[in-house]
This record gives structure tokens, C-alpha cells and sequence, in this order.
């Protein structure tokens, strides 16, 4: 039961978010993973408006930026599971299993 929290500003997500939602495909837990949009540019909204397709993927834009604390707690706030697991818009995953570790 993990909820992943992502703030994103002014970049694209949506091969971050795939391979997330790759992984978490191949596990037996209950994961989500939240995506809020912090105020970016209209051509960073449409590219990442492609990751709402994904079944454990809720991806919300927000009018304004908040700011890297309150949109971090906004994202605490919504989140469904216990455990929270916060990366930044720009992280990449660099193993195969590295959701299940």
C-alpha cells in the first residue's frame, strides 16, 4: 500500500509515471500514484496529460504554483495509503525492480 507523489513543474513526467506504472503492474500491493501539476506551461500540461490513462495514475493541474512545500503537502493530503514515496518530477528509475525493493 504505497502512494507515489510527484509535484511537477515545467516538465515532462509522463516516462517517469510509465515506468512506475510498469512496475507496480507486476506487484501484488495496492499502489497509486499522484501526479499534481504546480502551475507549468500550457505545452508541459499537454504533454503530461497523457498519464491520466493509466488506471493508478491521478494527475491533477493546478491553476497557480504553491510552491515545492505546499505542493508537497497537498499531495500528502489526497493520498489513499500509508506509506508515501515522494520523487521529483525529474527522477528516473534506474532498476527493475526498484518499486519492489
Amino acid at each position: 500500500m504505497i502512494s507515489i507523489l510527484i509535484p511537477v513543474y515545467n516538465f515532462d513526467v509522463t516516462q517517469l509515471v510509465s515506468d512506475l506504472q510498469k512496475q507496480a503492474n507486476q506487484l501484488t500491493i495496492p499502489i497509486e500514484i499522484l501526479v499534481f501539476d504546480d502551475g507549468s506551461t500550457a505545452d508541459f500540461k499537454q504533454k503530461n496529460r497523457s498519464i491520466q490513462t493509466y488506471p493508478i495514475v491521478n494527475y491533477k493541474e493546478l491553476l497557480h504554483n504553491l510552491g515545492r512545500s505546499a505542493i508537497r503537502n497537498a499531495l500528502t493530503k489526497v493520498a489513499n495509503f500509508p506509506y508515501l514515496l515522494f520523487m521529483d518530477g525529474d527522477s528516473k528509475v534506474v532498476r527493475v525492480d526498484y518499486l519492489k525493493k
